[in-house]
């Protein structure tokens, strides 16, 4: 059962991230959280605990859960994919998107007025807060999502991650229709959504091939060259079980 195969693969590629991780920790504590190498191992360490989750989840038979977390891998592959094509200056991309994000919030935490309790927030420091970002940060903008990955090879990748938000992660009507069956006339109401066979082989899939592009990727930024060199193959594996001519999402075909 092609759903087993790819479990077994996913547990060995897990694995591998472990290792990506242990090899590249070697790296001098002197390394600030901006620095593109510590930057790609907190993304690394997100894919491969979401990846964990994911299958957690479809050994438990909740495929919309599963499904939400693997769009989260190819969230993380989108991130680490622009962070190995232009490094630091993604990391400043990253900061403006924080920056905006929380002005947003802060914006908005404001707007709500008489509905905080009192004490709940100090307006005062907010302003103050909002008033040095906007000094400092004055191009603060979002990261446009559609765009990421466009110049590299896991363009396709933003196309899985809509299908995923479509279908599972987002209150969609595809993805609340999963919770209804028609048995005759009637609609049937389940609460936990079934899971077709198909479906949880194609997740797996999906899983594994967001989390080598993700492995890929750090073992790019972080110059690991034998943790680089072992996940040779593992491309060679995904073809074999996807019987694809090239695995989709991942920033490099081969490692060196």
């Amino acid at each position: 059962m092609k759903k087993v195969a790819w479990l077994q693969y996913g547990r060995r590629l897990y694995d591998a991230g472990l290792a990506i991780v242990i090899e590249a920790d070697k790296m001098t504590v002197e390394s600030k959280l901006q620095d593109p190498k510590v930057l790609a191992l907190a993304l690394l360490s997100r894919t491969l605990t979401n990846f964990n989750g994911a299958v957690m989840m479809i050994e438990a038979e909740l495929i919309v859960e599963a499904r939400t977390l693997t769009r989260s891998c190819f969230e993380n592959l989108l991130w680490i994919a622009e962070l190995a094509d232009k490094r630091t200056d993604f990391v400043a991309e990253m900061v403006r998107d924080e920056v905006a994000s929380q002005q947003s919030r802060g914006k908005i935490v404001l707007s709500w007025g008489d509905r905080l309790d009192e004490g709940m927030v100090d307006e005062n420091k907010l302003k103050s807060q909002l008033d040095y970002f906007a000094e400092k940060y004055p191009k603060a903008k979002p990261i446009k999502f559609s765009a990421l990955g466009e110049k590299s090879k896991i363009s396709d990748s933003y196309m899985w991650f809509k299908m995923l938000s479509g279908d599972a992660a987002h209150p969609s009507m595809t993805s609340l229709s999963r919770y209804f069956s028609k048995d005759g006339d009637d609609i049937v109401h389940t609460i936990i959504a079934p899971m077709k066979p198909k479906e949880a082989e194609d997740t797996l899939q999906f899983a594994s091939q967001a989390l080598l592009g993700v492995c890929v990727a750090t073992c790019e930024i972080c110059s690991v060259p034998k943790a680089h060199q072992a996940l040779g193959k593992f491309f060679d594996e995904f073809l074999a079980l996807a019987k694809r001519e090239a695995p989709p999402a991942s920033p490099q075909q081969h490692p060196p």
